[in-house]
């Protein structure tokens, strides 16, 4: 495979692939050539009052959600250790945060990509799924939300490399289109 433009991965990698990179690129041209993301839609490529608003607003909701799947996730441990559950299943217990924190940076990673073209599913987890994901939770939330604080948003970045380079690339092909 010929290398790729600088700062774009190729599609081998992990990061995207071609059918995916197709996909993004068809958001993009219905869009004036710029990348929706997830949460800021276009409002990146200007980054004016509605981009922090919406950036703020974002940010905000991911830390009350960390905030609250954290408490209830300190909740249960709190009660598994009072009811008399030893120090190491408790432990254990508190440890599943970090399959969240795992799944949640690679959410992030993975940014501009959204599979919300998916019909969205309604999950109901009651009794023991819910003491068991609640950390899981917290750990997505404390994840995503440290992507949220850099100087660029979740798939921000990523958003900006593959818009300069498609973009780059419109007045090359129109030039090999001219007789």
């Amino acid at each position: 495979m010929p290398p790729s433009r600088p700062g774009l991965r190729r599609p081998d990698d992990g990061w995207a692939s071609p059918g995916e990179l197709s996909i993004l690129r068809g958001e993009a041209l219905l869009h004036d050539g710029v990348l929706p993301i997830p949460f800021l839609g276009t409002t990146w490529a200007r980054r004016g009052g509605a981009y922090w608003a919406r950036r703020v607003g974002a940010t905000a909701l991911l830390a009350l959600l960390t905030l609250v799947t954290g408490g209830l996730s300190a909740g249960f441990a709190l009660g598994l250790r009072s009811g008399g559950a030893p120090a190491a299943v408790v432990a254990l217990y508190a440890s599943t945060a970090l399959i969240g924190v795992w799944t949640g940076s690679r959410l992030a990673r993975r940014a501009p990509i959204d599979d919300s073209r998916e019909r969205p599913r309604m999950v109901f987890v009651g009794g023991l799924g819910a003491l068991v994901l609640t950390p899981i939770a917290a750990g997505v939330c404390l994840a995503v939300l440290a992507g949220t604080l850099g100087r660029d948003f979740l798939g921000e970045r990523r958003a900006r490399e593959l818009t300069a380079g498609w973009q780059a690339e419109k007045p090359a092909r129109r030039r090999d289109r001219r007789p």
